[in-house]
């Protein structure tokens, strides 16, 4: 199931499918369609031929009873009953002459109410009675009308024959002459319907006239002979000897006979098999030449998506000296070279970046550094304030060691002033590398605005190229639905062709040409709108990359950079109120120098000024302790703008530039 499903992902794949679905259903449909037409009209032209050749048939009868019955009719009128009575000479030789004129007879017979008769040629004596025979009996029963009888064994010949009779004009006798069945069977016998078929009769009592296996005179009892009997014309279908046949019949107007036509089922499929067989074979050429041409138009698609796919799993995997070499004048070399410029903005993007990043890690690790110094001379003040305090707590609680505490206070402060000069110049340095590091971050902010814009560029790009994709595949489309209606309009041709017969195959050829290119013509727009799909999804996917991906990691770096600035301003923030503060420790170190000196002149004042100066130094304490917590907040600033540079260093680093 896995592999199945590897192989339906697969865009050769399903371009090899689709196509040679698009190529042999509609090439079997129209095969099928065209060998059912042909058979069909194959079929209607047999039947054509076989109603033609009944109505032949019909037409041979009455050409073979017609002049009987004129001549009977006539030689009638020229006989009375007298003169067969009398067997009369003349009588004689007008029978005789008659069947001389008729070789297709077998006897003339003349008879009367006495019994009298006459037959030429001349049987000899017989035991026989005209009155007796059926033919005599049907035709005093119509006087006036020429009779024919059903099949019968004549009496004189042994032969199977029917009688054409008609009474004398003075109504007392007739005339009737046999006709041999073996020849007229013999002649509609050598009538041939398709390979196979052949034409047979039954007169009004369902009895066979004539039948290629039956005898004449037996009885058709089978009941689809009820539907001939009691129709004029028609088809019947039914089995015989276990073959299926089809007959169809017609009456004969003169003779009331049923003029039936049988032909075998199975001609009408052996008839059509040459044409299934040439139509298979021009399907197996077609499809032979349609799927190398699939094969190379396939592999013309699927070797450009190659390269492209190439190319972008270079780039996912972080290599951006990869370019696609396709210099196609279609699509997918204007793809390729859009592909090979994205690359080209990349890399000299991300190399920008790293330079950034580089130069940002430095200025942060130099910051990081300087800041420590600046605490660490914090620090030191700090301890000096606590000894100051010390010394003035010392210095209120006796007044016998004014002298020494004055020696330690002057001490202090000259300490207090060399450190505070140590500062301003360490705090001083501080802020103007704050203001080069914020000045970088700024460029590398300005830099990452580029990015985006470049990206956003990218993305619209990508949007116009679907766009001119989607316009593609509906114009695509609308030559799928020429191509469409161009068939159907060749196959109601090839159908009038077919009608017109031979008339219309130089059209059918025209016909079937329109058709064939047709079919082409919507095989590859299909195709073409298979790869354009292909393309939209590759689009939209590269689209998402450059919407989802890119632009989410650019945005992180503005972020980054944002954060970075803040941090530096609030680093110059700090280095400000610290440069401040130390002004303040100067002007109380001078005036706890300008103390010092008073205390010289007044054991009373040292007391005073010890308290004042207790007083100042709690100050002088809470200063250095705000000034120590702003170089630590200075210091975890730096620390997460070295954190910064080096996540950014990393991501640069998984580009191969």
């Amino acid at each position: 199931m896995k592999i199945a499903n590897y192989k339906l992902n697969s865009v050769k794949n399903r371009l090899i499918i689709t196509s040679l679905i698009i190529l042999i259903i509609p090439s079997l449909c129209i095969g099928l369609l065209s060998y059912q037409s042909a058979k069909t009209e194959l079929e209607n032209k047999m039947i054509a031929s076989t109603k033609e050749t009944i109505e032949m048939t019909n037409n041979t009868i009455d050409q073979y009873i017609a002049p009987v019955m004129r001549d009977v009719d006539l030689l009638s009128s020229q006989i009375t009953s007298s003169s067969v009575d009398k067997k009369d000479p003349v009588t004689r030789s007008l029978i005789e002459g008659f069947i001389a004129k008729h070789p297709e007879l077998e006897l003339v017979t003349l008879g009367n109410q006495n019994g009298a008769w006459m037959k030429a040629p001349d049987p000899g004596p017989q035991n026989y009675d005209p009155r007796t025979r059926d033919w005599y009996i049907a035709s005093m029963k119509n006087k006036g009308q020429v009779n024919i009888s059903s099949p019968y064994v004549s009496a004189t010949t042994k032969n199977m024959v029917i009688s054409v009779s008609k009474t004398f004009g003075d109504g007392n006798g007739m005339i009737a002459v046999n006709l041999d069945l073996s020849k007229l069977g013999a002649l509609l016998n050598q009538v041939k319907i398709g390979s196979r078929g052949y034409i047979y009769s039954l007169d009004q009592t369902s009895r066979y006239i004539s039948h290629p296996t039956v005898k004449p005179g037996e009885e058709a009892i089978e009941d689809y002979y009820k539907d001939v009997m009691n129709n004029d014309s028609g088809v019947i279908s039914y089995d015989k000897d276990g073959q299926k046949k089809e007959g169809f019949f017609t009456t004969n107007k003169m003779t009331g006979w049923k003029i039936i036509g049988a032909i075998l089922v199975d001609e009408f499929s052996e008839a059509s098999q040459p044409i299934l067989h040439k139509t298979m074979a021009v399907i197996a050429v077609a499809l032979i030449a349609s799927g190398i041409l699939i094969f190379f138009m396939v592999r013309s698609i699927i070797m450009p998506l190659g390269l492209l796919r190439k190319g972008t799993s270079s780039i996912k995997d972080g290599d951006l000296t990869q370019r696609v070499q396709l210099h196609h004048k279609d699509e997918f070399g204007e793809l390729a070279k859009d592909f090979n410029d994205m690359a080209d903005s990349l890399q000299a993007l991300v190399s920008e970046i790293g330079e950034t990043s580089m130069q940002l890690a430095s200025s942060s690790q130099e910051m990081t550094a300087t800041i420590e110094q600046t605490e660490e001379s914090a620090e030191h003040v700090t301890k000096a304030i606590v000894q100051i305090a010390l010394a003035a707590e010392t210095q209120s609680q006796t007044t016998d060691e004014t002298a020494k505490a004055m020696e330690e206070m002057a001490v202090g402060i000259q300490r207090i002033a060399e450190a505070a000069g140590t500062i301003v110049d360490s705090v001083l340095k501080a802020k103007q590398d704050v203001s080069t590091g914020s000045e970088t971050i700024q460029q590398v902010k300005e830099q990452m605005s580029n990015i985006k814009i470049s990206v956003n560029e990218s993305s619209t790009i990508i949007s116009d190229l679907s766009q001119s994709s989607h316009h593609i595949r509906e114009m695509n489309s609308v030559i799928t639905e020429i191509a469409s209606q161009t068939n159907l309009l060749s196959l109601n041709a090839a159908i009038e062709a077919a009608r017109a017969g031979e008339g219309g195959k130089g059209f059918a050829v025209v016909a079937s040409e329109i058709r064939k290119l047709a079919d082409q013509s919507k095989t590859s727009a299909d195709s073409i709108n298979s790869v354009i799909s292909e393309m939209l999804a590759m689009i939209e996917k590269a689209g998402q990359v450059m919407n989802n991906k890119v632009t989410i990691e650019v945005d992180k770096g503005l972020l980054v950079t944002e954060k970075a600035n803040q941090a530096f301003i609030e680093i110059a923030r700090s280095a400000n109120d610290t440069v401040s503060q130390i002004h303040d420790i100067s002007a109380i170190a001078e005036e706890m120098s300008a103390s010092s000196e008073q205390v010289a002149s007044s054991v009373v004042e040292i007391s005073t000024m010890s308290l004042a100066s207790a007083g100042h130094t709690q100050n002088i304490s809470a200063a250095s302790e705000e000034q120590l917590a702003s170089m630590q907040e200075i210091t975890s600033s730096s620390e997460e703008l070295a954190r910064m540079a080096e996540k950014m260093q990393k991501v640069v680093e998984k580009f191969t530039v």
